[in-house]
């Protein structure tokens, strides 16, 4: 594999061939040219390659925690042992729909969230809808 210090040595090599005019000294420093072009093209390859390891490394990692997630979701007692409360809420945040107990609303009791458990008054339509980002939304029920 070529490293710095090769290259480093073929930039040397050619300094000292640059100096002689003669025909042997002009065709050996064309061909350390070419050296010194594929050296840098190997060494720009193996930093590619090195980022690719380290991001393969990465996702492999990641890959690693989704299938630990989902074993922990496959067994039988992953599901909350709480009683289901079938008084659903539908919130429509930024197009997304969302359908969740009241119970979950409920949770802190001061919160913005928990007065939509209260019971609505008639004409008051089927969901409430918020103009947020719903991506960040999921996280606030799932707290």
């Amino acid at each position: 594999m070529a490293s710095v210090q090769q290259l480093e040595k073929l930039y040397q090599i050619q300094r000292l061939f640059n100096n002689d005019s003669s025909l042997e000294s002009v065709v050996a420093n064309e061909r350390i040219q070419l050296l010194i072009d594929r050296t840098e093209q190997l060494i720009q390859q193996k930093a590619f390659l090195r980022d690719e390891r380290r991001k393969a490394r990465a996702s492999g990692d990641f890959l690693i925690q989704r299938k630990e997630a989902l074993v922990k979701m496959q067994r039988d007692d992953w599901m909350t042992l709480q009683p289901l409360d079938f008084n659903t809420i539908q919130i429509n945040v930024g197009g997304l729909m969302f359908e969740t107990p009241s119970s979950v609303l409920g949770r802190d009791p001061s919160s913005a969230l928990a007065k939509l458990s209260r019971p609505r008054e008639e004409g008051d339509g089927d969901y409430h809808t918020f103009d947020r980002d719903w991506w960040l939304f999921r996280y606030i029920l799932r707290f």
